[in-house]
């Protein structure tokens, strides 16, 4: 009976251990095709970030190219700009040239240039037709041109008419808006 009893655990525990065999199979079987799917998925995402990277290289290139043929134009311009810009010159006076810089005013530039801020009106009838209507507004990297020396008749004159400019428009402000903290910086 014993040996009944020991012949059956045996088989129990063959047929239990078979049965385990076989889950641990099948259970191997799927970490396999798992395995082998995440493989396949890892091979095309490293294909789409090498065509990604490709079209990127592409784009990088065409912008360089295009930055590079932009800045060509605009030093160009800029050689241009000045040439067309440069005013005509009356004979037989001495003029001198003044780039309009940010937060310039023709106030600020007539006192950097003749010393006194009321002679701007004789800078701008110089400028009026690149400046325009109004004296308040002028833009930066204009060149403006001046008269390097006044007579005293223009003096006075200019003086009469930058008096009779600050009546009209006393509520105007002198000075230009400018980005908050420009002036420290200059």
């Amino acid at each position: 009976m014993v040996r009944l009893v020991l012949a059956l655990l045996l088989i129990f525990a063959f047929s239990f251990s078979q049965n385990v065999l076989e889950e641990v199979r099948k259970s191997l079987e799927g970490s396999r095709e798992d395995l082998k799917v995440a493989r396949e998925n890892l091979e095309y995402v490293k294909k789409k970030v090498e065509e990604l990277e490709a079209k990127l290289n592409e784009h990088l290139k065409f912008h360089q190219t295009l930055l590079s043929r932009v800045r060509k134009e605009v030093e160009k311009k800029k050689g241009l700009e000045v040439k067309k810009k440069r005013p005509k010159l009356e004979r037989g006076f001495a003029y001198g040239i003044y780039e309009v810089k940010p937060c310039d005013t023709l106030w600020g530039i007539s006192s950097k240039v003749y010393k006194n801020p009321y002679y701007w009106p004789t800078i701008y009838h110089l400028n009026e037709k690149s400046i325009g209507k109004d004296p308040w507004i002028i833009r930066i990297g204009l060149l403006l041109r001046f008269k390097l020396k006044l007579t005293e008749e223009e003096k006075r004159k200019a003086f009469k008419e930058a008096v009779y400019w600050d009546r009209k428009f006393k509520n105007r402000p002198r000075s230009p808006l400018c980005p908050p903290g420009y002036r420290k910086r200059r």
